[in-house]
């Protein structure tokens, strides 16, 4: 008898007996030549429990920090680290010009926040990308202005407690870019990855580049230009973080460029191969149409099978400024080469919109982040939402099943999430960019 698959829907039925009651199932409808029927067999997944969110830091204002607009990170002891765009003990910028933030997690309960750096202009300021950690315990990170037009910067743990704080690199514009705004990654040398908003054309203006950094035996670091954008077609103006291959191939997306369905291009995701004579050649992956997602600034995340995941910020469905955003799937074609583009997701507003920041998968292969807007339209009208913390996970077939955990709502909750990291236990942390006790920012954690 020939069947064809209908569709898979996720259901919390008794029906399936899973050994424990409200178990995630899969149902899948079938068609075959006798009619539709839904298949016996069930899929069991894990316990489905209510989703929780707490704020476990409410930003105050200077002099500690205060909106911070980019994703935590963890060390193995559980820390969490990050940024704030204002605040600190700065006196060069308005509001202050940011911190770098430790929460460190009290045995009695709650955390404890201490601040690692204050910016003041001239070694940086209005920091927005998540810190890299490296196995030293050694933080680094850019500022996308100050000290030029913007730098990056080493912050390193000394004694008693204090920090060391070091620019390795001034941006210089049109020579080497400026604007650096994707967080930075690291290769097996310790040398450093990043891209800049503009900037890199050797010349006047320039559309962005990609650099590395690397560590000189006495003790300074080189710059690189990796690529400079200056092809429309290829991509311009990347924002997002670079990511590796095992083969030391560098994919990224660029935020404009590509194809001219936007007024600026609709964005690329895009590979830097490697050459013979130790340069990198850029190749678009896709360019994207509008219809299938525009702006892709939150980078690239790789899966075990070589397959790379990803967000728009705006495009897809209406009810957003743009369109609400869309994730997609890059999917290894290991028998001809390159990568098969897929939406797995658009969003509606109702269900999030614009997915700025850092996605991430748990060992199970669900992935998790967040949407700087949507969700609670009416606690957040102007933003069209608050925002919303979502999870996407694999079903039978190929499918991929959609799932809000929270919804902002602009009060102790807070609002405008940018990013999300997982801990061992499967528990998500993230900033918001306001909310929380003092209207001025929050740090989450969601249990899924």
């Amino acid at each position: 008898m020939m069947t064809e698959l209908v569709r898979v829907t996720e259901a919390y039925a008794g029906g399936c007996r899973c050994g424990r009651p409200h178990v995630k199932v899969w149902l899948l409808t079938i068609r075959s030549a006798l009619g539709v029927v839904v298949a016996a067999a069930c899929c069991c997944a894990a316990v489905v429990a209510t989703p929780t969110e707490k704020v476990i830091y409410s930003f105050g204002g200077a002099p500690l920090g205060e909106l911070p607009e980019a994703s935590v990170i963890l060390d193995a002891q559980g820390n969490l680290y990050g940024t704030t765009t204002r605040g600190g003990t700065g006196t060069q910028c308005s509001s202050s010009c940011g911190t770098v933030f430790e929460l460190e997690p009290q045995s009695s309960g709650g955390w404890k926040e201490t601040d690692l750096h204050s910016f003041d202009l001239i070694d940086g300021a209005y920091p927005d990308t998540p810190l890299l950690l490296d196995p030293s315990g050694n933080f680094f990170g850019v500022t996308q202005v100050g000290g030029g037009l913007g730098l990056a910067y080493e912050l390193s743990p000394g004694s008693n407690d204090a920090w060391h704080f070091q620019v390795l690199h001034r941006f210089r514009g049109n020579h080497d870019g400026q604007q650096p705004r994707g967080a930075l990654i690291r290769d097996g040398s310790g040398t450093l990855y990043g891209t800049t908003v503009g900037g890199g054309s050797g010349g006047s203006g320039g559309n962005g580049t990609a650099f590395e950094l690397s560590p000189s035996a006495n003790g300074g670091w080189q710059e690189i230009i990796v690529n400079r954008f200056r092809a429309t077609a290829h991509g311009i103006a990347p924002q997002a973080p670079l990511v590796f291959d095992p083969a030391g191939t560098l994919y990224g997306t660029a935020s404009y460029g590509g194809n001219q369905a936007c007024a600026n291009g609709c964005g690329t995701a895009f590979e830097l191969v490697p050459t013979e004579n130790g340069g990198r050649q850029l190749v678009v992956l896709h360019a994207f149409k509008g219809s299938d997602g525009s702006l892709p600034d939150a980078g690239l995340v790789p899966d075990m099978k070589g397959n790379f995941f990803g967000s728009t910020d705006e495009g897809a469905l209406t009810g957003c400024f743009g369109g609400c955003g869309v994730i997609f799937e890059l999917s290894a074609n290991k028998a001809h080469g390159g990568f098969t583009f897929t939406v797995l997701h658009k969003f509606d507003v109702s269900d999030g919109g614009g997915p700025e920041g850092a996605m991430m998968f748990d060992g199970a292969g669900n992935l998790y982040g967040s949407t700087v807007v949507g969700g609670n339209v009416a606690a957040c009208p102007q933003q069209r939402g608050c925002g919303v913390v979502f999870e996407l996970s694999p079903a039978p077939y190929g499918q991929w099943v959609y799932s809000v955990l929270h919804i902002f709502q602009n009060g102790a909750d807070g609002a405008l999430p940018t990013g999300v990291t997982i801990d061992p236990a499967g528990n998500l942390y993230g900033t918001t960019i306001t909310g929380g006790a003092y209207s001025l920012g929050t740090v989450f954690e969601v249990t899924p």
